[in-house]
C-alpha cells in the first residue's frame, strides 16, 4: 500500500483525496494546506492529520508519494523538492507558471528518480481518447484544421483571489486552456509558429476579464484557431473540432460520445467506455507506473509542449508578435 501525502486542500485537493481514501492501493496519511478553514475542513472530512508546511510533508518518512495540488504559482518550488527526495509525484496542471521555473524543474528531473505525472485529466477521458484516436489511426484523413471553443460564462473571482491575478495564475490560457493545448500536442506533433491576441486580466479594468484568441500552425501545416475566455455572464463552452480531408470528428466535454462525420458517409455518434471518473482513472494509472517501476505514459515533455505553448499565447498577446518555434 502507497502511502500518499496531498500539498493543497482546495478544490481539487479535496477531489484527490477522495480517490486515495477510498482506494484499496493507497492510503492517505495526511495533507498541508496553509489556509486554517482548509485545515479544519480537510481533518474533518478525511480524518487525517494536517503537516505543519509543506517541507515537512515532502521530507516525512511516512509519506511516500505525494499529490501537488496547489495554486499554479505554489508549483515548481515543492516539485523540485520532491524530486531531490526521488519520492513519487503527481502534480495538479499547469506544470509552472514562467520558462524560467520551467528550466529549473527540468533541470531536477534530470538526477531524479520520481515517478511523475501532470494532471491532464483529459487524456484519461474514453471519449477524448476517442477523438484522439480517429485522427492517429486517419479516419479522417490527414488532419487540416482544428477548431477549439473554451468559455466559462459563470466567472466569479474578483481582485484578490489569485485565479483573478494573471501574474500568479496565468488566466484561461494556462489554467484550463492548457488541457487543450495539451491535446493538441498530442494530436498534431510539433509547432511551427502562433498567434495571439487577448484581454488578459488587465488590472485598470473594473471587474477580471479574460479572453484570448490565438492560431497555431503545427509543423505538419495543421491551423489550429482558439477562443478561451473567463467571463462573468452568457454561455459556457468546452468543445473540440477537427477537420480532415477525409472527415470530421467533434467532442464535448463531459460527454461520452464523438460525432463523426466521414467525408461521404452518414454522421456517426461514437459511444466511448464509460468510467467512473477521468481523474480516477489518470491516478490509477499513475500507480501503476509506479507498480511497474517505470515513468507514466503521461510524460514531463508532454507538460513542457503544453507550457510552452501556453506561454506563447501569453507572449504574444502581451507583445503583439508572431511567436516562432
Amino acid at each position: 500500500m502507497l502511502n500518499v501525502g496531498i500539498i493543497g486542500m482546495g478544490r481539487m485537493g479535496k477531489s484527490h483525496a477522495g480517490f486515495f481514501t477510498t482506494c484499496a492501493e493507497t492510503r492517505l496519511v495526511g495533507f498541508y494546506d496553509p489556509s486554517a478553514t482548509a485545515v479544519q475542513e480537510g481533518m474533518d472530512k478525511f480524518n487525517v492529520p494536517a503537516f505543519a508546511s509543506a517541507d515537512e510533508l515532502i521530507n516525512s518518512p511516512d509519506v511516500e508519494a505525494i499529490v501537488i495540488a496547489s495554486p499554479t504559482y505554489c508549483h515548481a518550488a515543492d516539485v523540485i523538492k520532491v524530486m531531490k527526495t526521488g519520492k513519487h509525484l503527481f502534480c495538479e496542471k499547469p506544470l509552472c507558471r514562467n520558462w524560467e521555473e520551467a528550466d529549473a524543474i527540468k533541470q531536477a528531473a534530470e538526477r531524479s528518480a520520481t515517478k511523475l505525472q501532470i494532471g491532464f485529466v483529459r487524456r484519461f477521458s474514453p471519449a477524448q481518447q476517442l477523438l484522439v484516436k480517429l485522427v492517429k489511426e486517419g479516419a479522417l484523413g490527414a488532419p487540416r484544421f482544428c477548431h477549439i471553443d473554451l468559455f466559462t460564462g459563470k466567472f466569479r473571482r474578483m481582485p484578490g483571489d489569485w485565479f483573478a491575478n494573471y501574474t500568479l495564475c496565468g488566466g484561461v490560457v494556462l489554467d484550463m486552456l492548457s488541457h487543450h493545448l495539451d491535446l493538441l500536442s498530442w494530436c498534431f506533433g510539433a509547432p511551427d509558429s502562433l498567434y495571439a491576441q487577448g484581454f488578459l486580466e488587465d488590472p485598470r479594468l473594473p471587474e477580471p476579464v479574460d479572453y484570448s484568441s490565438a492560431t497555431i500552425t503545427f509543423a505538419n501545416g495543421v491551423i489550429c484557431n482558439i477562443a478561451s475566455g473567463w467571463n462573468r455572464f452568457g454561455r459556457s463552452a468546452n468543445f473540440m473540432e477537427i477537420y480532415g480531408d477525409k472527415g470530421y470528428a467533434s467532442y464535448n466535454w463531459g460527454k461520452n460520445t464523438v460525432t463523426f462525420m466521414p467525408k461521404d458517409g452518414e454522421t456517426q455518434e461514437l459511444e466511448a467506455p464509460a468510467v467512473d471518473n477521468p481523474y480516477y482513472e489518470g491516478f490509477r494509472h499513475w500507480l501503476k507506473a509506479i507498480q511497474e517501476n517505470r515513468q507514466p505514459d503521461v510524460t514531463l515533455d508532454d507538460a513542457f509542449n503544453a507550457l510552452d505553448l501556453a506561454l506563447g499565447i501569453l507572449r504574444s498577446s502581451e507583445e503583439n508578435t508572431v511567436i516562432e518555434f
